[in-house]
């Protein structure tokens, strides 16, 4: 097993907001290439932005199984990204968490996909995180690779596993009800009664997700052994 901090994060988080999506295609692109000359069979597994990210790197180079667990691929609907194009050139460095209540569920959803270790309750982190201005173009990556990964997910050919929690209040369930349609390989779906933190070791959706995720992948080694 293998993971990838993508450019932008951990230690390199100070450099997130001047990063390009494609930045993070690309290194997961080659991470997976690097594994491929190595190693046989790969299984590609994403959470949340990196779901976004894996399934544009499982089109373009395809492992043998893909696992996507509260697969993000997209902030709001239509109206509210026709709405985004107009606030951006009015506050090009907005404060998203001034205002924000950390002890809501969905915002310790929305850190926890993107910064696992972040410590919400530690009332310096939240000034922090209340003082904190996103440039616009940053808000853009993140959309951008969600748009994406919607286009690549029609040239999606592989096994594919979803996990879905249905008390997720960062990736809504219809949503991910909704990219189904798009996938024409084979797809395994499953919905667990929990929210977004379902990679947590304390969730209670972890050992069920922890189960379905080594089933699943079983399967490719059967099939290798057959």
């Amino acid at each position: 097993m293998q993971g990838l901090l993508l450019p932008g994060f951990g230690q390199q988080i100070d450099t997130l907001f001047d990063r390009r999506y494609q930045e993070w295609l690309e290194a997961a692109r080659l991470a997976l290439v690097n594994l491929q000359a190595k190693h046989h069979p790969i299984i590609l597994v994403g959470y949340s932005m990196g779901a976004a990210v894996a399934l544009n790197v499982a089109a373009g180079t395809s492992p043998d199984q893909l696992i996507l667990l509260a697969p993000f691929l997209r902030i709001g609907n239509t109206f509210h990204h026709i709405i985004w194009q107009v606030v951006k050139h009015l506050l090009p460095r907005p404060q998203p968490f001034k205002k924000a209540n950390f002890s809501d569920a969905r915002i310790g959803e929305f850190f926890g996909g993107l910064i696992p270790e972040l410590d919400l309750e530690d009332p310096q982190v939240q000034e922090n995180l209340r003082q904190l201005s996103v440039p616009a173009r940053f808000v853009d990556q993140v959309l951008g690779v969600g748009r994406a990964a919607e286009r690549a997910a029609a040239q999606i050919q592989v096994p594919t596993l979803i996990i879905q929690g249905t008390q997720d209040q960062a990736v809504r369930p219809a949503r991910t009800r909704q990219m189904l349609q798009r996938l024409p390989g084979p797809i395994t779906y499953e919905e667990l009664e929990t929210d977004h933190g379902l990679v947590e070791a304390d969730n209670p959706g972890f050992q069920q997700m922890t189960q379905s995720v080594l089933a699943f992948a079983g399967g490719v080694a059967t099939a290798r052994n057959s």
